[in-house]
């Protein structure tokens, strides 16, 4: 049996000594207690000590002014944390762990003021056997932290770092030094009587599982999987099966897939100890849960990619997904005192922006399991990386055998507790590791080499832990570190990083990169939040004449401002809205100008996503507070588009350039009942004849419960005859249809729905070569209640879907990604996604005109197409 009790609901006591002085617990000179620099401060656990100051009035508000100067002292002492433990938490087992998941970041713990051990690392775990400790009534527990190194800023030597401590408390581009100390995550008590589970773990694939452990010999493990109170698979296994991994296949599961692509499905994994008498009872000795997603991921060449180069298109569950997202960097500095609220404000609104992808940037730590598990439940992907980072005087990762070896333990407890993850995506060994274009270590421009002794390392230890999950050795990973517009043609822009400023349009249509992982343009907080923080200040100037932009010289924009505009700013109002926008501007450019050229990109990661202090101008697109600049909103415009519908920058579609040329213009639009009776077309048909009067002729040539033969089989009468200058065409929600066998559509298969579409517009381009022909996916459809099963008979829509992206990929015709839409609505709010399609298949006219048609309208205007 074990059982597990959590320290927090202890009450514990903060104490202040100087450094050393906590270990002379007797004078020799008085023959007294010595007692702490600091009077005693209330505590909890997790919490750092710069909050327990702060909250006890022996600290100012870092966040105000250069208030955070004024705390640099916490770092000069030794700082002990205390509690009292029941006896009776020690009772009902031989063995006694003390399990800490996050110490930062050296020091000791002592148990009755005997030592249990020593801890020297911020990034793991750490387990203090107490067993053999004598217990009391009350038991005495002392966690102690030594001051901290002195310096491991963003300014330094890379390859001397051998401290496993957070870098970026140091200071960085934003944030100023407030080093944090104390406990950062949970402490529990676990006492067991050897009758358990150790060593748990598991990994999963589209509809496998693999699971590893270890249980008493002769013992049975019991493993379920449940989809909420629906147990979907149960097995009995020996101790010897789990010992030496066993694999589930053909589970019965959903998969699980990023946001904006369809659900995400999560499973209950319950492995429960079935050994002695009392574990064959009601209760087990010992039970170990997690929760599950299942997902394929593939790795593929891009499009047009050079020889020879790494595959940067990534595919989930066979599909190809143009990966979107933000650079993650810590919540605050002190990221003990983050809350559950803190994260999901911020996961919040990057769901919102439609993100599907957070590359947790590697200057940092093992964000904490809350994290995960909003990523898992909101579909976000977690690019994770080691807490290796580039520091400007030399960027070359550590290579001494010591150094490696020690990375060694936290490589194998990132990857052991977080390898279960539906929302991990990769591992990375760390940010901006390089050295010179000519190879050598001193330099930048070149990414450190993939058979570098740590890289290896970690390489081995992510295919031993978590096999099949990909490593990237470093963030960019190159051949070069950055895209240069000099470069652009020759192949060697593959994973890159920059620009951190505004480009050109010229430099973004010539991008030959295949992914950007970081891009980034710096955009001033609001004014009210600069304010708020520095009420006596002002923004102005800008530049180095005023103290506050001194502090961090990074994003520096009054002369930017002037060079623009001809005069510095003449009030802070116009200087916050002239950054803001400029930020807006160039982030939305580069993100367009990447989406459009999906699957020749595969990506794009923003540099970065939430500011960890009030900055008075970063790179981050939401504030201090989580909330959303100017950028985020014109982020979201991009994310909220599927890569074929993205116009070029400015670009209308032809029917739009020939109606205000002053052309008539016919439009045909050609598909299933959801063209036929679609609301969509009305609104369509009205909008255009309100913009361009006795211009627009609209004919709908819909043929309800009809799919692509029947279309083929009518084309000249339904469609040529009408001499039409742009073609709307969607017939995919009925290819995927199972007619019965005697319908001229029974059984069109994936490969056939696509030929029929290719022979569609083979012909609509023999009849008229200059025809505009745009391609739409509609709704997905679900199993309503009056019995039509219209999901069920439609099980593989969304690859019919695939099937219209496709052509339109290949074929450079604009494509109108209305599933993409719906399936948002369908998973955020499926009241209202059943309200809008109540048969199952069918939008209302409400639906549509609230769903479909903005999409289209969008479109046609040359502006993003996401709803």
């Amino acid at each position: 049996m074990k059982s597990s009790r959590n320290l927090s609901i202890l009450p514990w006591t903060l104490l202040g000594h100087m450094p050393e002085a906590w270990k002379l617990e007797v004078s020799m000179e008085v023959q007294m207690s010595l007692a702490p620099e600091l009077p005693p401060v209330p505590a909890r656990i997790p919490a750092s000590v710069q909050q327990l100051l702060f909250e006890g009035g022996l600290l100012p508000d870092w966040n105000v002014g250069f208030n955070s100067r004024a705390c640099e002292w916490v770092e000069n002492r030794a700082w002990i944390y205390q509690t009292s433990i029941p006896g009776s938490w020690f009772e009902g087992g031989s063995r006694v762990r003390l399990r800490c998941a996050g110490l930062d970041a050296s020091g000791y713990v002592y148990l009755n003021r005997r030592l249990a051990g020593r801890f020297a690392n911020g990034f793991v775990e750490h387990v203090f056997d107490l067993s053999e400790h004598p217990h009391l009534a009350e038991n005495d527990c002392r966690i102690i932290f030594d001051p901290p190194p002195r310096w491991l800023g963003q300014v330094g030597h890379t390859s001397r770092i051998a401290d496993w401590k957070t870098r970026f408390n140091y200071t960085w581009d934003w944030q100023p030094r407030l080093v944090q100390i104390g406990i950062w995550d949970a402490v529990t008590l676990e006492v067991s009587d050897g009758v358990e589970l150790r060593d748990m773990g598991c990994t999963t694939t589209g509809d496998s599982l693999h699971l590893q452990g270890c249980a008493p010999v002769g013992t049975e493990v019991e493993v379920t999987l449940a989809d909420d109170d629906r147990v979907v698979f149960s097995q009995r296994i020996s101790a010897e099966q789990l010992d030496a991994g066993i694999r589930f296949d053909a589970l019965p599961v959903a998969r699980w897939w990023p946001r904006g692509t369809g659900a995400q499905p999560l499973y209950r994994l319950c492995c429960r100890l079935r050994g002695s008498e009392n574990g064959r009872g009601e209760t087990p000795d010992d039970e170990w849960t997690v929760d599950l997603g299942f997902k394929d991921v593939a790795w593929r060449a891009c499009a047009d990619a050079p020889v020879g180069a790494d595959p940067w298109l990534c595919e989930i569950n066979g599909r190809a997904v143009f990966l979107q997202g933000i650079n993650w960097t810590p919540i605050r500095p002190l990221y003990a005192d983050v809350t559950t609220a803190d994260y999901e404000k911020r996961i919040r609104t990057y769901v919102e922006m439609d993100c599907n992808l957070l590359r947790v940037w590697g200057g940092a730590f093992l964000e904490k399991e809350v994290f995960y598990e909003l990523c898992d439940r909101h579909g976000l992907l977690v690019w994770q990386e080691f807490p290796f980072s580039s520091a400007g005087l030399d960027n070359w990762p550590p290579e001494a055998a010591p150094v490696v070896a020690g990375a060694t333990e936290i490589v194998q407890s990132y990857v052991t507790r977080r390898r279960h993850h539906a929302s991990l995506l990769c591992w990375c060994g760390g940010n901006e590791l390089q050295g010179a274009p000519d190879g050598g270590k001193i330099g930048i421009g070149r990414p450190a080499p993939p058979d570098h002794p740590l890289f290896a390392m970690m390489r081995a230890e992510v295919a031993r832990l978590d096999p099949g999950r990909r490593f990237i050795h470093t963030s960019s990973s190159g051949p070069r570190f950055m895209a240069s517009a000099a470069e652009f043609g020759q192949g060697v822009h593959w994973d890159v990083h920059g620009p951190w400023s505004p480009e050109s349009d010229e430099y973004w249509e010539r991008d030959d990169a295949l992914f950007r992982s970081e891009v980034g343009a710096a955009g001033a907080s609001s004014l009210a939040l600069f304010k708020h923080y520095n009420p006596d200040a002002s923004l102005l100037p800008a530049d180095l004449d005023n103290p506050l932009w001194r502090r961090f010289l990074w994003w520096i924009q009054g002369p930017q401002f002037a060079q623009a505009n001809g005069r510095p700013p003449v009030s802070e109002a116009e200087f916050v809205d002239w950054s803001q926008r400029l930020q807006a501007e160039a982030l939305h450019r580069a993100a367009s100008t990447c989406k459009r050229r999906f699957p020749a990109c595969g990506g794009i990661i923003i540099w970065m996503g939430h500011d960890a202090f009030p900055c008075l101008g970063n790179t981050a697109v939401l504030d201090f507070h989580g909330d959303p600049k100017p950028a985020a909103h014109a982020l979201r415009k991009v994310f909220l588009s599927q890569p074929s519908a993205m116009p070029a920058v400015g670009r209308t579609s032809q029917l739009m350039k020939n109606l205000e040329a002053g052309e008539k213009q016919t439009v045909v639009v050609y598909g299933t009942s959801l063209t036929a009776g679609g609301q969509w077309v009305i609104d369509m048909k009205t909008w255009l004849e309100d913009r361009h009067p006795d211009l627009v002729t609209v004919v709908n040539s819909g043929l309800p419960g009809q799919a692509s033969n029947t279309a083929l089989a009518h084309v000249e009468t339904r469609v040529f005859a009408h001499k039409p200058d742009a073609v709307f065409i969607e017939f995919a929600i009925n290819d995927a249809f199972a007619f019965d066998a005697d319908h001229l559509d029974h059984g069109i298969s994936l490969e056939k729905s696509r030929a029929n579409l290719n022979q569609l517009i083979d012909l609509i381009r023999r009849s008229n070569p200059v025809a505009e022909i745009i391609l739409q996916t509609m709704n997905p459809a679900w199993d309503a209640p009056n019995g039509n099963q219209s999901a069920s008979r439609r099980a593989k829509l969304a690859a019919y879907y695939d099937g219209y992206r496709e052509v339109a990929a290949a074929r450079g015709l604009r494509l109108i990604d209305h599933h993409a839409n719906w399936s948002r609505l369908q998973s955020s709010d499926r009241t209202r996604f059943e309200f809008y399609v109540p048969d199952g298949v069918h939008p209302t006219a409400t639906g549509s005109t609230a769903i479909t048609f903005p999409a289209i309208q969008a479109a046609l205007a040359g502006e993003d197409s996401g709803g």
